[in-house]
């Protein structure tokens, strides 16, 4: 049997406006299918949701060493969590002092990028406008002394 792309799209479309409507909900599953019940209240600890840029698309599968699989990526994924925890853990005065103990550990351009954007986030936290901008300038100075010297041809123009 040929399924043709009107088919295809048509079936997906009912499917979306089924779930969407709650016509398919899971009274209309079988029993095997739905989930198992909830825990009781007393057992169930909420987790807080994951720090930003921390979730499943984030350090997956990716191009190249230095693609979202590189070990950069990791590693930012690795701070973000541990400053998590810090906050979470009621020690959000340890954020910053961690983030730039860290950022004097590293050479590598992604993670001293991250650093300092975070730092200035932190900063930013007690409304220190000022420490924020002189961060985010650090790290512009060492962004733009990264770039390769303008060809000859820009210096005509």
């Amino acid at each position: 049997m040929k399924i043709t792309m009107r088919r295809t799209f048509g079936a997906l479309a009912l499917l979306l406006t089924l779930t969407a409507t709650g016509v398919a909900t899971a009274d209309t599953l079988p029993a095997a299918s739905r989930p198992q019940s909830a825990p009781p209240a007393a057992e169930a600890r909420e987790m807080p949701p994951p720090p930003p840029g921390v979730g499943p698309h984030f350090g997956g599968p990716g191009p190249g060493p230095r693609g979202p699989a590189g070990p950069a990526f990791a590693a930012v994924r690795t701070i973000e969590e541990i400053a998590h925890l810090y906050r979470v853990g009621g020690h959000p005065e340890n954020v910053l002092p961690f983030y730039r103990e860290t950022l004097t550990q590293t050479r590598d351009p992604i993670l001293r990028h991250h650093l300092r954007e975070a730092i200035a986030r932190e900063e930013l936290k007690p409304a220190d406008t000022t420490a924020a901008i002189s961060t985010l300038r650090a790290q512009l100075s060492e962004d733009l002394a990264a770039l390769p010297p303008p060809s000859s041809d820009a210096k005509r123009r």
